[in-house]
């Protein structure tokens, strides 16, 4: 009976997850520039996300926070969803979404440095970083080795919020 309550929980999780995924991939694929969204309420024109109003919020707050990382955020849901119907085992579930939050919020500072949309997180952790960390971008060998270590301390994160290891990627190839 135990068994039967686990087994139904976690096709639920699932499910609940693969909701969440088509919601947001959704949202953000039928975001509109003019749709209203926290910071942008001034507008006339109809709603063009295909979720309306709650879709537009979403999709326009979080890329307007968090610019182009954005996107991996269904990619969590959908990993985590499949992993949960399918009863692969997910340890740690709290710590992969702390690893992946972080992972965002990096990849939104990289993005940003790189003239790509890093939403305004982006922009201002940029922004604390030269005023505080100038003294480093002088010398050009310091600045690109905590560049690369930076990159790479990101993509770990990421990997490991995704719950993509070695031999799902050795899969993959």
């Amino acid at each position: 009976m135990k068994k039967l309550k686990i087994f139904i929980l976690n096709k639920l999780t699932g499910l609940s997850f693969l909701i969440i995924f088509c919601f947001c991939s959704i949202s953000l694929f039928s975001r509109s520039a003019n749709d209203p969204y926290f910071g942008n309420f001034a507008t006339n024109q109809k709603i063009n996300n295909l979720f309306g109003s709650v879709g537009s919020y979403f999709a326009g707050t979080t890329y307007a926070f968090i610019g182009i990382s954005t996107f991996f955020i269904p990619i969590f849901f959908l990993i985590f969803g499949f992993k949960k119907i399918f009863g692969i085992k997910t340890n740690y579930v709290l710590l992969h979404l702390i690893s992946f939050i972080f992972s965002i919020i990096l990849t939104s500072t990289i993005l940003h440095y790189w003239l790509f949309n890093g939403g305004i997180l982006g922009k201002f952790i940029n922004e604390i970083l030269k005023s505080e960390f100038e003294y480093l971008l002088i010398n050009k060998f310091v600045f690109i080795t905590i560049l690369l270590c930076l990159h790479f301390f990101t993509l770990l994160l990421l990997f490991f919020g995704l719950s993509i290891n070695y031999k799902t990627i050795k899969i993959l190839i």
